[in-house]
This record gives structure tokens, C-alpha cells and sequence, in this order.
């Protein structure tokens, strides 16, 4: 059984995604004592103004941005990468670049037909536990080193 094993047990993956709450509070977090920080600040009245404004757009921008066009992802039985997208159903897609894969965090720069790129964070909130914990097995283990997003 030894170097035959291709981690078979882990796939077909089907990977339900959702918006974190986690990432939304520390966005929040961050955001607010960046704020109490300006206000804090001895800057003059017009800095802070003008500094506030910033935040807050940067929060609008980043709080539009964490809801992801990714809403799965889909390993199958041959290790190809499915990514299902909002308003175009599910479109194959390889895994490319450095994969992150931590216990609270998995971070996946993926590219589908057309060369289009789109990263992925899937935090410890944003999918079922049990099927994080196979997906982060087949990235540590089953991924081929040449990053095609195959077994």
C-alpha cells in the first residue's frame, strides 16, 4: 500500500460556501480602532474628517468585496477543481500560485477558462468543519506539486 496511496478517501469534495462572520467582525474591528485612534489623535478637525471618510469607504469597499462570486468549490473523483459561480453555475477551474493552508484559514488563488483569476479564503465559519478538514488533507496531501488543481 505504500506510494500507491493517492488519498482517494478525501474526494469527491463538494464544499457549500457562505460569508464569514469572523472576517466581517475583524474587518469591523479593525476598521473601528483605526476610527478611535484618528478621533483620538491630536490632528486638526479637517484631517480627521477627511481620514474618516477614507475609513469608510474602505470598509464599504472591503465589506462588498468579502461577499465572494465563489459560493463552492467541487474536487472530483479525478482531483479536477470545480468552482460554482453566482450567475454562471459551476465552471472548472485549477489551483495556481502558493496554496495557504492553516487550520483556521485556507487561501486558494484560483484561475478558470479565460484566464480569470479569483482567490478564495475559506475561513474557519465560511463552510461545514468536517468538510474543511478533507479539503486542507487533499491540499496538504493529495495536490499535485505542479499546482493543476489534479491528483
Amino acid at each position: 500500500m505504500s506510494g500507491v496511496y493517492k488519498f482517494y478517501m478525501f474526494i469527491p469534495l463538494d464544499l457549500a460556501l457562505r460569508p464569514s462572520r469572523i472576517y466581517a467582525g475583524c474587518l469591523l474591528l479593525a476598521h473601528g480602532l483605526a476610527l478611535a485612534g484618528i478621533w483620538l489623535a491630536a490632528l486638526p478637525m479637517a484631517i480627521q474628517l477627511m481620514v474618516t471618510g477614507v475609513l469608510m469607504v474602505g470598509a464599504t469597499v472591503l465589506g462588498r468585496k468579502a461577499r465572494s462570486v465563489v459560493s463552492g468549490l467541487r474536487v472530483n473523483r479525478t482531483g479536477q477543481v470545480e468552482i460554482h459561480i453566482h450567475q454562471s453555475g459551476w465552471q472548472p477551474a485549477n489551483i495556481t500560485g502558493q496554496v495557504i493552508v492553516l487550520p483556521w484559514l485556507i487561501s486558494l488563488r484560483l484561475v478558470r477558462e479565460g484566464e480569470k483569476k479569483d482567490r478564495l479564503t475559506i475561513w474557519p465559519d465560511s463552510a461545514d468543519e468536517n468538510r474543511q478538514r478533507r479539503l486542507r488533507a487533499w491540499l496538504r496531501w493529495g495536490l499535485r506539486a505542479d499546482g493543476d488543481g489534479r491528483i
